[in-house]
């Protein structure tokens, strides 16, 4: 989700550059980014979640972050 999110922010901001619309997407982008590893902090007590994690270490974007 937050993959596509990322993407279809950036396909925004290339198809109508402004520098407005970049400081807009790294914001939003940074909440995002935020709330990832807020929600994952506190998914983390669920052993199934925990045992997920250990196995996808990418959240973002494969092998990158």
């Amino acid at each position: 989700m937050y993959t596509g999110n990322f993407f279809a922010l950036l396909a925004v901001v290339l198809s109508s550059f402004a520098w407005i619309n970049l400081c807009w997407m790294m914001i939003i982008m940074g909440i995002f980014l935020a709330k990832s590893f807020i929600e994952e902090d506190f998914l983390r007590s669920d052993p199934e979640y925990a045992e997920y994690l250990a196995k996808v270490r990418w959240r973002w974007l494969p092998g990158v972050f």
